[in-house]
């Protein structure tokens, strides 16, 4: 059984949630090896660095970029494009899940190919029109930004210089082992390396929510929104998007220019891992316009009124009003007193009506009255397929498919009517039914439930999530059943041959979803719940853990939703040191931590800086307190240190010795006491010279530089040395397994800041370390 989803460290694959907007700053950083920010060694670089870097990219002629977009309801795209300086790129569009496509654009036009669950997501109704080959999409159908304008080098230069000149330096941080720099300007967020030459690592934001009309559109009036710094208030804005540019040669941005054209021209080519399309020589791509659905669309008006005679009579008339023919049977019946009866219509051509008439016996007794509601609805075999069974009985419970799917293309029908029905046999009822199958379509979860229901036995949770569905009244509690969908799939994925079965809140004022799962012999039990601040992540970790089962491995997944404006909380902002922190500190009030655990295997936290994962021995224990870890850390980085020492004389091919442990310095105790002193790292090198380090916690760094002058001193006093120098920088950060089984070290050179504030003190040859996932 493989561990629970998470998003993965290489980029370009790139596991996603949907989160609020302004979470794909953190998604795509986690994805491009963000560890955490470090609010303690702030670097400003200069502004001819900063001019660098964005000549560097303004100047190339194409660029290549990886990128996470999330419009403001949460939904997300990401993928990789090349865009050149003079119009025109190429990539791809990929949706959480499944659903790809391959996006190519000049100064004259775009061009997307997709495949059926892309599509799904985007025109349900011509989904067969579309998909596989290569189409003109409506303006924003495919990208919300004009990607060769607003993601040209000139406009990505432009937008580095615009956040570096108006922002402030936050922190540092490592990505992929190189050091950055983090500035913010509003909430858009720079990454810069600090080694020169200083390069561009990532550029992150929320987008202004003014439109333009972009040269590759391919109608009027197209509203794409541009990239433009913004502040965002007291939610997000016009979504957000995050970006990691690197410049492309001129050889990258021919190949880019002649893919492009060639495909307007109708020469392009099956993306890789595409289905093949049929040949278009020498024919422009279709615009989307242009492929209306080639189905029957059968509707039906009621024409029926009270009646006092023994015998009822009403009836029903049903129009095509598609652009296919289409033959069926029209239905009507009276809920509760009589079922669906059938009336054969025929064939019908598109704008044709046919008028059925019903008729029984009233039910009423005399001198009396009852109500009854009478329905309708009509079977189209071009439709539904030959069984008329799933329709008629969707029907009866009064769940009319042509209008719980409107706006379906004609092969994905059966499956969407197979799946209502699986929501009716676990337990939803029909009105839950229809008011779900109403969000399936405004949050775009076609593909998500048509997977689900393909699972078969291996899945049960439809009714669950048809309930939830239906419960939501505001977009964060729909937006808790479809992480939870999203979540179910994923395991699904990740299970060949397990059952994954979801379960929702026991009440209606509850937020944990619980999936289990199981694999063979093995059983796994996943809670997933929410929290917004740090008040109430013992209180939400509860009452997750209270969920979980001793029989199954358990893991408890909270996803931080971010609290804005006055509301606001660190638990948002918190790398898995801080976390860790904030649970030990609390851990007499967490049930986890007592009776044996509860159940609890593994706490994951997803918040903006992604996703951490700890064990109970990480904040349960005596040991894990952080005051207590201090001296197996520093050990820890202390051995580090001295093993890379080890490495660079070897590859210096000079003599000499590294300290295999702490080097006694003859009465140099730090604290004046006259016993002997210590000093963490030391090389004797072949002339005699002694080089010492010092290796500190990042808060106690700025003690160093006064401790190594004093132990050379002493070191002097013994005459046993040619000389005693401060030992060189690593001038590179180094990683080391920490001392709880879900941390790392980061051990580097100081840079002679405290709390973000200059010192004054030399920092040459104290090393700091600190925790991270």
């Amino acid at each position: 059984m493989p561990p629970p989803p998470a998003r993965p460290a290489d980029p370009p694959s790139i596991r996603l949630t949907r989160w609020h907007a302004l979470a794909v700053v953190a998604v795509l950083l986690a994805c491009t090896g963000l560890t955490g920010l470090i609010a303690w060694q702030p670097w400003r670089p200069t502004a001819q660095l900063v001019a660098g870097a964005a000549d560097l990219l303004g100047t190339a002629p194409a660029l290549r970029l990886r990128y996470l977009y999330a419009d403001p309801s949460g939904e997300e795209v990401s993928g990789a494009f090349t865009v050149t300086a003079d119009g025109f790129a190429s990539g791809t569009v990929e949706d959480p899940g499944p659903g790809t496509s391959s996006l190519v654009a000049t100064p004259d036009g775009s061009a997307v190919y997709g495949d059926a669950d892309w599509w799904l997501r985007r025109a349900p109704d011509r989904v067969s029109r579309v998909q596989d080959h290569w189409v003109q999409p409506d303006a924003a159908e495919a990208f919300p930004l004009d990607v060769p304008s607003a993601l040209s080098p000139a406009a990505v230069a432009d937008l580095v210089r615009a956040v570096s000149r108006d922002g402030d330096v936050v922190g540092d941080t490592i990505v992929d082992g190189v050091a950055v720099s983090v500035i913010a300007s509003g909430d858009w967020e720079l990454q810069l390396t600090r080694d020169a030459p200083v390069r561009v690592v990532s550029l992150a934001g929320p987008i202004e929510s003014g439109g333009l009309h972009p040269s590759a559109a391919t109608g009027p009036g197209a509203a794409i929104v541009p990239i433009g710094l913004k502040h965002a208030q007291d939610a997000p804005g016009g979504g957000s998007i995050a970006l990691t540019p690197e410049p492309s040669d001129e050889n990258n941005a021919a190949r880019t220019r002649a893919d492009s054209s060639d495909t307007m021209r109708g020469k392009g080519t099956t993306p890789p891992g595409m289905a093949a399309s049929p040949a278009q020589p020498g024919e422009a791509p279709p615009k989307t316009a242009e492929l209306p659905p080639q189905q029957p669309r059968f509707e039906t008006e009621l024409n029926a009124s009270d009646c006092d005679t023994p015998t009822c009579s009403w009836s029903v008339t049903t129009t095509n009003t598609g652009n296919a023919p289409g033959t069926g049977t029209a239905y009507s019946g009276a809920i509760p007193v009589m079922p669906p009866i059938s009336r054969p219509i025929g064939r019908l051509e598109p704008g044709a009506s046919v008028t059925s008439v019903f008729s029984a016996a009233n039910p009423a007794p005399p001198g009396g009255t009852i109500n009854v509601t009478v329905i309708a609805g009509a079977f189209c075999q071009e439709l539904y397929g030959a069984d008329s069974k799933p329709y008629e009985r969707l029907l009866g419970k009064g769940v009319d498919p042509a209008k719980a799917v409107p706006s379906l293309d004609k092969a994905f029908i059966p499956a969407a009517v197979a799946a209502m029905n699986r929501m009716l046999d676990e337990g939803a009822d029909p009105a839950a039914v229809k008011d779900a199958m109403a969000k399936v379509d405004e949050y775009h979860l076609q593909p998500a439930l048509l997977h689900l229901n393909s699972a078969g036995d291996a899945f049960h949770g439809l009714g669950a999530t048809t309930q939830g569905l239906a419960a939501a009244r505001t977009h964060e509690e729909a937006m808790r059943v479809v992480d939870a969908i999203d979540f179910a799939r994923d395991l699904l994925d990740r299970s060949p041959g397990g059952k994954v079965s979801l379960t929702a809140p026991k009440d209606a004022n509850g937020k944990e979803w619980t999936a289990d799962v199981t694999s063979g012999e093995d059983a796994y039990r996943y809670i997933l719940t929410t929290a917004t601040t740090a008040a109430e992540l013992v209180t939400v970790l509860n009452d997750a853990t209270a969920l979980l089962s001793p029989d199954a491995n358990g893991t408890v997944r909270i996803r931080v939703e971010r609290a804005w404006g006055e509301h606001a909380d660190s638990l948002w902002n918190e790398d898995v040191a801080g976390l860790q922190s904030l649970l030990h500190q609390k851990n007499g009030g967490i049930n986890a931590c007592r009776d044996g655990g509860g159940g609890l295997d593994t706490l994951i936290i997803s918040n903006r800086l992604g996703d951490h994962s700890l064990t109970p021995a990480d904040f349960c224990t005596p040991e894990s307190d952080p005051a207590k870890l201090k001296t197996p850390r520093h050990n820890k980085a202390r051995d580090r240190v001295t093993e890379f020492l080890k490495e660079r004389l070897k590859l210096s091919g000079r003599s000499g010795t590294v300290g295999e442990r702490e080097l006694i310095v003859p009465s140099g105790s730090k604290n004046g006491t006259g016993n002997n002193g210590y000093v963490d790292d030391w090389m004797l090198d072949e002339n005699g010279v002694l080089h010492i380090w010092e290796v500190k916690s990042r808060d106690e760094a700025y003690k160093a530089p006064g401790e190594l002058q004093w132990y050379r001193q002493k070191l002097l006093e013994t005459g046993e040395y040619a000389d005693v120098v401060l030992g060189f920088p690593l001038g590179e950060v180094l990683v080391e397994p920490g001392v709880l089984p879900s941390e790392t070290l980061e051990i580097k050179d100081w840079d002679g800041t405290r709390s973000g504030n200059p010192t004054g003190e030399d920092p040459l040859a104290v090393i700091v370390y600190r925790p991270v996932q």
